[in-house]
């Protein structure tokens, strides 16, 4: 039984583990260890600080690679289904490598039939990208227009992008051939000002609605054409 006892020790095999293989007493064990009669090989572990083991991580990882996590595994060794597990790297530099062969995009032919999207057809696209054109050579005309000694380019932007967004009443007059929009008055004077020049210019213009005879009236709620022709006070 001692034989059989110290050539478990002698393969690494813990107390416990010791114990369990022979189905002895552990106090019996433990009382043959320090008797003499078994003799129990100690390993001596160097000393490891936190600052030793960065300096060890750093320089593994240096040209070696970054270590896979592997979560299966662990899980098993945790569970005690699995003694060991060989060490697996990635290369480093393998994955650059292969990084900068991977092409950036993807063409939308080379997609899956169950990833592809809905795309705009040429002649559709052509149209939209026509009329966002429209749209901003229409909104540098603006600016143009109500840009004076006390507003500027931007100003006069910022101003138009409210104007996009604000609310306006829509009040048609077929008697006198004319569709009103009443749009609410700004919060300073100078904005109600540069609105009331853009809306003069736009009713200069004397456009009128598609498919209808009535002309456009822009106007400023709570002000009338007088005050147009004066500027906001």
């Amino acid at each position: 039984m001692l034989e059989r006892a110290q050539g478990l020790l002698d393969q690494g095999y813990t107390r416990n583990e010791a114990v369990q293989e022979l189905g002895v007493k552990y106090d019996t064990f433990r009382k043959a260890i320090n008797d003499g009669r078994l003799i129990e090989s100690r390993t001596i572990e160097p000393v490891v600080t936190k600052s030793s083991r960065n300096v060890v991580d750093v320089a593994a990882a240096d040209g070696m690679g970054i270590a896979c996590t592997r979560v299966g595994e662990r899980v098993l060794a945790s569970l005690g289904k699995l003694i060991g597990a060989a060490v697996r790297f990635y290369q480093l530099e393998e994955l650059k490598e292969k990084l900068k062969q991977t092409d950036k995009h993807i063409k939308w032919g080379e997609l899956d039939e169950k990833d592809r999207f809905l795309r705009l057809l040429p002649g559709r696209k052509r149209l939209m990208d026509t009329i966002r054109m429209i749209g901003y050579r229409s909104e540098i005309a603006m600016v143009g227009l109500i840009t004076g000694p006390t507003v500027d380019s931007s100003d006069a932007r910022r101003l138009l992008q409210d104007l996009f967004l604000i609310e306006a009443d829509i009040l048609p007059r077929p008697e006198a051939e004319q569709l009103n929009i009443r749009v609410n008055s700004a919060s300073m004077p100078a904005a109600n000002r540069a609105l009331a020049q853009l809306f003069e210019h736009l009713n200069n213009a004397q456009v009128k609605y598609p498919g209808t005879e009535m002309r456009l009236i822009f106007e400023l709620g709570g002000y009338t054409a007088f005050n147009y022709a004066e500027g906001v006070r």
